[in-house]
């Protein structure tokens, strides 16, 4: 469980007691003919059920990811879709979603099928439908009371598509949060940005994690130019994990970034908020890193080398 949820729910818990130990309190008084008692214990049963309804819902939310995708353009009529349509923005989606996952379970420059246990990070089941254009919802369970470690990496996969969604427009940062993800990667989500741009069609993806944060995020087809003219420029980008033993001596939460300085020089990279903020007590000390280490090559012979931080081992 996120240690948002843990704390909310924490909360919830408490201030129920305390209005169910205010309850007793007053019943007494109120069964006396006191009417201000008799008031006040009514509000209180009010409150309570409001609050009990408020943990089941946080403890429902808590047990599922979920996406929603909005389609909309000029081939897309409220409320219906070409099913070839749906299709492509779906498999888009997936394939994408999958060579994320591939890297998250260790697979940094995969060739061939995606292994089982990516799939199963990125395995999302379409519960509904909604007009407006058209849009679809997708599910995640997680389980009901705490989040696995499945569900756990789930959560990463869908912020790393979100990490490089957000970062599309400037090519820079979108090289920088695509890259650890590899070549598979680069080359899934050109496609699917050319498949939309042929379709005409936009999105809208709303995405609801386990302690109920939400991202959203517009995908523009006409603005995609852009995005594809950088990541066709990307030829060749090679992964490999490696150790790096340094001392941290900075990070920035607001840019994702983080500074470590080595042996051999000073490595400068990125790394999710989550794990910059989880290590944010050790700056000063001498750490042992988990790397990816993307090499690029652009169709301009340009080469450049990106760091991104997976965890500190120790």
């Amino acid at each position: 469980m996120s240690q948002v949820s843990y704390e909310t729910i924490t909360s919830l818990k408490r201030k129920i007691k305390d209005t169910e130990v205010e309850i007793d309190l007053l019943k007494e008084e109120s069964n006396k003919g006191s009417i201000i008692a008799e008031f006040n214990k009514l509000e209180l049963e009010r409150r309570l059920e409001k609050l009990r309804e408020n943990l089941k819902y946080v403890y429902e939310s808590q047990a599922k990811e979920t996406v929603s995708i909005r389609m909309y353009g000029d081939s897309v009529e409220y409320g219906k879709i070409s099913n070839r349509v749906l299709v492509s923005v779906l498999g888009g989606f997936q394939s994408v979603l999958d060579s994320i996952a591939s890297v998250a379970e260790g697979a940094y420059n995969a060739k061939g099928k995606i292994k089982k246990d990516a799939k199963h990070l990125s395995d999302f089941k379409v519960c509904g439908t909604f007009a407006g254009s058209f849009g679809i919802v997708m599910e995640k369970d997680s389980g009901q009371h705490e989040v696995s470690q499945g569900s756990l990496k789930t959560n990463q996969v869908v912020r790393g598509l979100f990490d490089v969604l957000e970062n599309s427009t400037d090519s820079e940062l979108l090289i920088r949060h695509i890259s650890p993800y590899g070549k598979r990667t680069i080359k899934n989500y050109r496609e699917w940005l050319k498949e939309l741009k042929d379709n005409a069609v936009n999105l809208e993806m709303n995405w609801s994690d386990e302690s109920a944060e939400i991202r959203r995020y517009d995908i523009m087809y006409n603005k995609s130019d852009d995005i594809i003219y950088t990541l066709d420029s990307l030829e060749e980008v090679f992964n490999e994990e490696k150790t790096i033993v340094g001392i941290l001596t900075g990070i920035n939460i607001r840019r994702n970034t983080f500074e470590l300085n080595t042996d051999g020089g000073i490595i400068k990279g990125t790394s999710t908020l989550e794990t910059l903020i989880g290590i944010s007590n050790k700056i000063g000390s001498e750490v042992k890193a988990n790397m990816i280490i993307s090499t690029i090559k652009t169709n301009d012979y340009i080469t450049k080398t990106m760091w991104y931080l997976v965890n500190i081992i120790s």
